[in-house]
């Protein structure tokens, strides 16, 4: 029988399981599109440009090592999925330490394969290390007790008068932890994709703005197509896009790593936090309807961050942090 674990664990599982899934399908499908002339044409306009111009490495090297690449991606997918589930069944502590070896790896082959759902997968595996789900590996997490069980005080045999229980869990929860009922899914939901979009906006800004340092012209070419009277405009020069753009990244970078904080302190039941993280997500959200309309792809994290605001605007997450 499997023994009660924190919803945590189940969510936690379940992502790594899931995502380790999608990964291995997202693999499968690439593998299919290599060899491919619109992945040939591809990578050969890719290696005609600053910087990897300068590299000796033609197409069918470069397909080569995607295939490594995607195959240990895969490999480390597939047995963070059966580790997932050990953790979940079987309360392995063991499967834990080897998900957080296998994290690294998993992260750095599964960009590959576009990195979303190997990140999710990491995120999960950091879950496990927090609390409550801790102590619940560890075998010494218990359940908060009903509502009725709290309310009612011990008797001592032979006495007519509530006395003070004779043994109390205190001492055993980690310091700073509070005492209180369970963690609501919703303030776990909240953390979770706060941390996986962060994480993703943090690295895509960090990697555009290194492809422009490198190739500022091929970035221009971009940037005109999408407005032709770009550098038309007075003062506007490649070196000033260049700026801007650095600078720009230097704030997603500040901001993804300051909401990652914040939501860890959520998770630490700081009160706090969960206001600063909603208008931080209420910002970013305001941001990406504006980018939105020029690239759709920004859609998935428009909705995370309203699906954000609103988990954490539930009265069950309010009241779980005021307690």
């Amino acid at each position: 029988m499997t023994p009660a674990r924190p919803r945590q664990i189940t969510i936690a599982a379940w992502l790594i399981i899931a995502g380790s899934i999608f990964t291995v399908l997202t693999i499968a499908e690439q593998f299919q599109s290599l060899g491919s002339m619109q992945m040939d044409d591809a990578i050969e306009r890719t290696l005609g440009r600053p910087p990897f111009d300068t590299l000796d490495v033609s197409v069918d090297q470069i397909e080569s090592m995607m295939r490594v690449l995607g195959m240990v991606a895969a490999a480390c997918a597939t047995a963070a999925a059966i580790l997932g589930w050990q953790v979940l069944q079987h309360r392995s502590t063991t499967a834990r330490l080897w998900l957080s070896i296998l994290a690294l790896p998993l992260l750095v082959a599964g960009f590959a394969s576009g990195g979303f759902t190997s990140t999710m997968v990491v995120v999960a595996t950091v879950m496990l290390w927090l609390q409550p789900a801790r102590d619940w590996l560890a075998g010494t997490w218990k359940p908060a007790p009903a509502p009725a069980e709290r309310a009612v005080p011990h008797l001592r045999e032979g006495t007519s008068s509530p006395q003070a229980p004779a043994h109390s869990d205190v001492s055993e929860r980690p310091f700073g932890e509070k005492a209180g009922p369970e963690r609501p899914t919703a303030l776990l939901s909240a953390v979770i994709l706060t941390w996986i979009f962060s994480l993703l906006a943090a690295a895509g800004f960090v990697l555009a703005a290194g492809v422009l340092i490198a190739d500022p012209g091929w970035v221009i070419d971009q940037l005109e197509r999408t407005n032709p009277d770009l550098m038309a405009q007075e003062g506007m020069t490649e070196r000033l896009i260049q700026v801007i753009f650095v600078l720009m990244s230097g704030v997603v970078l500040a901001w993804s790593i300051s909401a990652c904080v914040l939501a860890f302190l959520v998770l630490r039941r700081v009160a706090w936090a969960r206001i600063v993280l909603m208008v931080c997500a209420g910002c970013a959200g305001l941001v990406l309807i504006v980018g939105a309309v020029a690239n759709p792809l920004l859609i998935a994290p428009l909705v995370a961050s309203a699906v954000t605001i609103g988990l954490l605007a539930r009265r069950d997450v309010a009241d779980y942090l005021r307690r």
